[in-house]
This record gives C-alpha cells, structure tokens and sequence, in this order.
C-alpha cells in the first residue's frame, strides 16, 4: 500500500511537471501574423525546403535541393535584398571581443538571420553593429525571446545569391543562417 501510494505520488509529480511546462508556444505564429507578405513568402521558401530535406535519403539529394533552394531565392530577390518591417524573435544579443552588436533572429524555429559574431568574419560584409550609432542604442533595449520587427538587406553572395553561413550543407539546408546587415530594428510590440 505505501509503495502504491509513492508510486502514485511520484506519476502525479511527473503529470503536473509536464503539464506545467508544456504550454504551447504560438511565437513563431505571431511572427507570421506579424510578417509583410514577402517575409511569409520567404519563409514558405526556405521552410519548403527545410521539410524537403529532412525525408531525403542521402547528401546527393540535399545537395540537389540546395542548388534548387539557391536559384528559387535569386529568383525571388532578383536582385534587390533590401526588407522592411520584418518580423521575428531575438535568439542571441551579444557582443564582440570589439564591442560590436551581434545579433540573431529567428523567423521560425529553422530559420534564422544574422549578423556575424566576429571581426574576422565580417570584414567586407559590415554586419556587426558598431557601439554609438542608432542601431546599437536601439538593440540595447532588446532581450533574448523579444519579438522584433527590422528592417536591412541580406548579403549578397556569389554562388548563392545571399550568403548563408552554415558549416555543413545539412546545417544549410535543414537551419539555415542567413547573413544579414540590419538597418533599423524595434521591438514589435512598438509597432
């Protein structure tokens, strides 16, 4: 009867534990709710592509549908990288061993754009943040998991028309992270 009894304690515990913590999370459908028709059109793209991936069934076929990913994005920048009043969550504020803002933003759970993290990376690109612009001073009032709306230009790239930073080709196709220069950014409860 008493071990009955634990026993019954401890599967309440874990129900309740679990109950606590599993909230459904409806950030990313905000983003969406949020999101300019272009954003919602980039993100079915590259989110298209996420899916696919992931039920391929070797590298060949990623490869393939990096080079489709590719040509389907330069077709629907043709040319022109600039967004405005994007939608999405902060995942890192950070800085350099500079100083310089560094910072990530999800569109949904696969999707992110981004500054660099380091001069190195960065020369030639301009992503970082440099401390007393207006920039900066407005991505100081922001934190971790703040919806955002923001506004700049993807980085161009030559072989993939913007540039996206993975180390691995699965890491490009499956979490993508696009390079990014931001030009204005809010939170979006602002907005």
């Amino acid at each position: 009867m008493k071990k009955q009894n634990v026993f019954l304690i401890m599967l309440l515990a874990i129900f309740l534990y679990f109950g606590a913590f599993n909230t459904k999370d409806d950030t990313y459908q905000k983003i969406m709710d949020a999101a300019p028709a272009r954003e919602q059109q980039f993100i079915g793209i590259v989110d298209g592509f996420v899916k696919e991936t992931k039920s391929a069934n070797n590298d060949m076929q990623i490869a393939a549908l990096k080079t489709k990913r590719v040509s389907t994005i330069c077709h629907f920048f043709r040319g022109n990288l600039k967004v405005s009043g994007w939608s999405g969550k902060v995942i890192d504020l950070n800085s350099n061993n500079d100083g310089k803002g560094v910072i990530v933003i999800s569109l949904t759970k696969d999707i992110r754009i981004r500054t660099w993290n380091n001069a190195f990376s960065d020369s030639g690109d301009d992503t970082l943040i440099n401390q007393g612009t207006v920039l900066f001073e407005k991505a100081l009032s922001l934190k971790k998991g703040q919806l955002v709306s923001f506004s700049g230009s993807f980085i161009p790239d030559r072989d993939e028309c913007v540039r996206e930073v993975s180390v691995t080709q699965n890491g490009s196709m499956e979490d993508p992270e696009f390079l990014f220069r931001f030009s204005d950014i809010s939170s979006l409860a602002s907005h």
